[in-house]
């Protein structure tokens, strides 16, 4: 629906507001900050790191069909943590919950993200090392 708005095409953006969209840097220090808080979360197949660790969704899919053992029960659990802290995020931007949010939801978001995308397309953006 957002795509089919064109915030452009209606002025509702300006060309600054959209080369300051571009900009990665406030996305980056964003996830910098949140480091420690989401570090655990990383996939090691995505980042190429030698150690074991959290899957990502298609690493999780990869590994099921190739018939290689996975903790299910981890990753539901896992998945199901975080979905509180998404939903705690995403509704602190409503105007009765502003301020409900803490670190941790915003943390939460970032490895959402990159366990549903995988970790690389972050890891140009952040240090995830």
């Amino acid at each position: 629906m957002i795509c089919e708005i064109n915030p452009r095409r209606r002025g509702w953006l300006s060309d600054a507001e959209i080369n300051e969209a571009r900009d990665y840097g406030r996305l980056r220090s964003f996830a910098n900050e949140l480091a420690p808080l989401w570090r655990e979360s990383r996939c090691p197949r995505c980042l190429g790191l030698a150690t074991s660790g959290r899957l990502c969704r298609r690493h999780l899919q990869e590994a099921i069909e190739t018939h290689l053992p996975v903790a299910i029960e981890d990753g539901l659990r896992y998945l199901s943590s975080l979905m509180p802290r998404v939903d705690t995020y995403a509704k602190s931007f409503m105007w009765q919950y502003r301020g409900a949010d803490r670190a941790e939801d915003h943390a939460a978001l970032l490895a959402a993200i990159g366990w549903c995308t995988g970790w690389s397309p972050l890891a140009s953006i952040a240090s995830l090392d």
